[in-house]
């Protein structure tokens, strides 16, 4: 909706919500949620029963950074992209979201860690690519 400031027309800026529902894929089907979400899942799974949680969690950031671009550049193939390169924006889109996750995992797996014991580390890997799965198979 334009709005009128000092004499010029401009466009009305967007609130933050209407930002943030803009992020969101609303496309998004429970066949969907399967195809896409089921690699992350099994990734998941595998770093709950690994003993050593970087491979798994290398693999889902791989895989992550590779479905975001993928996305980027079907949606808008001839861009413009963050840094002039499709590549360049997923990787910045994967390391938020890994961030974040990582800040999920610390919420959740903290209070649980009594219960946990020990394969706290797994808990929270499980948790983090869950969430980075759920991220890539929603955010645009």
């Amino acid at each position: 909706m334009p709005g009128r400031r000092g004499g010029v027309f401009a466009a009305a800026k967007a609130s933050w919500d209407k930002k943030l529902y803009d992020l969101i894929d609303p496309t998004i089907t429970p066949r969907t949620l399967l195809n896409e979400g089921s690699v992350f899942a099994v990734m998941a799974v595998w770093a709950m029963f690994s003993t050593d949680q970087s491979f798994p969690l290398a693999a889902a950031f791989a895989y992550s950074v590779y479905k975001f671009q993928s996305k980027r550049v079907k949606r808008d193939p001839e861009g413009p992209f963050f840094g002039g390169n499709p590549i360049v924006g997923a990787i910045a889109s994967t390391v938020i979201v890994l961030g974040l996750a990582c800040g999920v995992m610390a919420l959740v797996s903290t209070p649980l860690a009594p219960l946990v014991g020990a394969s706290i580390r797994q808990v929270g890997t499980f948790l983090v690519v869950m969430t980075l799965g759920l991220a890539n198979v929603y955010l645009k």
